[in-house]
């Protein structure tokens, strides 16, 4: 996690601020039922794409189903949720989700997820989390407060066809803005193949406020263009340069022996960094408000087997030597938390849909999964991701409805409020 000091912000180190609001007291089924019914009067805020009036299931009580089998593990493929569904049906209609020996077909769920606007999923859900967690930070709230962005593609592996069949089709390729801050996924777009993601980094970050914020990502996306719509809408960089950028990464090394003297060398968690503060004058390659050039040499692998130290080469509109060595270290979080935990926990490389919508549909489903058990995780107990996982496995239900009574700005504040009337009286 990020640390709070260089004015970094991270939601983990001010979980002690809110576990009040999440504690491990029992609550009965009723209780937990009212609760989740919020989250069912949430969903319902969504357009119904299917226009027919003899639609057997509520859009909302499909968005729900989904969003359990995610959480358990159990979405695969339309196939499977529906076989799950029917199996399983005592407890959907338990929670009024279906009525008895009527499940909803693999046809349905189909449907669902090729018509649903997956924008407005996201709006009611993940922009609610956000502004939840939003809440939560401004309670160590500081003017000069950075929130760190990672991008970076990721295969969605069962959504392609094998040239073995009719249409043979290659997988799509999903396209994350992670807020590292929050650890909440705030954009996944599928994209037909690995080229097109910088032009969809690039329309993506210009839709974004992007001040006080640092967007980083890998040598892909060391384009000017992209460090320019960042800058353009008051944002900070740090990408990797790598031999696509061969003309650039000879010049970084030629400047930092050249300005050898002027450099700053500091170690921080198994890592020796070299930075260079570029002058006004210097052109360079001429970034969008370049600021220093970054030299990393990593030891993280000391301890493993083949010992093989990592060096890499970065470019920067940030100026405080501190700061970039913290933004450097924590720039594959999107990697090794949100890509790794969707494939482990949610088994996202076994999903098998082939429609660009149905993916973008359950890429935010699997975002909104991972952030419910990312919240639990910090603010309900000392649980990890995976430790969470498994202890709400068989009932992820009663993570949902402590969490989703939170999202309500009134309920959030009169819960705060609540608690700091009861440690007044103590």
């Amino acid at each position: 996690m990020l640390p709070l000091n260089n004015n970094i912000t991270s939601i983990s180190n001010i979980s002690d601020s809110i576990k009040f609001l999440l504690d491990e007291s029992s609550i009965d089924f009723f209780a937990l039922k009212s609760n989740f019914d919020m989250l069912i009067h949430i969903l319902g805020e969504i357009e119904d794409p299917r226009k027919s009036n003899l639609n057997t299931y509520k859009l909302e009580n499909i968005l729900a189903i989904s969003l359990i089998l995610i959480m358990e593990g159990n979405f695969r493929s339309f196939n499977y949720a529906a076989a799950y569904i029917k199996i399983n049906q005592e407890r959907f209609i338990k929670l009024g989700l279906v009525e008895p020996n009527v499940t909803p077909s693999h046809d349905t769920l189909r449907r669902v997820f090729m018509l649903l606007d997956p924008q407005q999923l996201k709006e009611v859900i993940i922009n609610k989390l956000d502004a939840f967690l939003k809440r939560i930070l401004e309670l160590n709230k500081s003017d000069k407060e950075i929130e760190l962005y990672s991008i970076d593609g990721k295969e969605f592996r069962g959504s392609g066809r094998s040239n073995n069949t009719k249409n043979p089709k290659s997988n799509f390729n999903l396209f994350n803005v992670f807020n590292v801050s929050k650890d909440l996924c705030l954009s996944s777009n599928p994209l037909t193949n690995k080229e097109s993601e910088i032009l969809e980094a690039q329309r993506t970050l210009a839709k974004f406020n992007l001040k006080n914020k640092v967007i980083t990502g890998d040598a892909l996306h060391c384009q000017k263009e992209t460090c320019r719509i960042i800058t353009e809408r008051k944002g900070k960089y740090l990408f990797t340069v790598k031999d696509n950028q061969s003309g650039l990464l000879a010049e970084i090394k030629a400047k930092l022996d050249k300005d050898s003297k002027k450099v700053n060398e500091i170690k921080y968690n198994d890592c020796t960094y070299r930075i260079l503060l570029l002058t006004k004058a210097y052109a360079g390659y001429e970034f969008s408000e370049q600021k220093a050039y970054v030299y990393m040499l990593s030891n993280k692998r000391k301890n493993q087997t083949v010992n093989k130290q990592i060096e890499r080469y970065f470019i920067t509109s940030l100026k405080e030597p501190e700061l970039i060595t913290r933004v450097v270290d924590s720039r594959w979080k999107i990697e090794n938390d949100l890509h790794k935990t969707k494939d482990m926990m949610f088994q996202e490389d076994e999903y098998t849909f082939t429609d660009s919508n149905a993916v973008k549909v359950m890429a935010v489903l699997n975002n909104i999964a991972y952030s419910f058990f990312r919240i639990a995780s910090n603010f309900l107990n000392d649980y990890s991701m995976l430790e969470c996982r498994i202890a709400y496995n068989s009932n992820p239900i009663e993570i949902i409805s402590r969490i989703v009574p939170l999202l309500d700005s009134k309920n959030f504040k009169q819960l705060l409020k609540d608690n700091l009337k009861g440690k007044k009286s103590q």
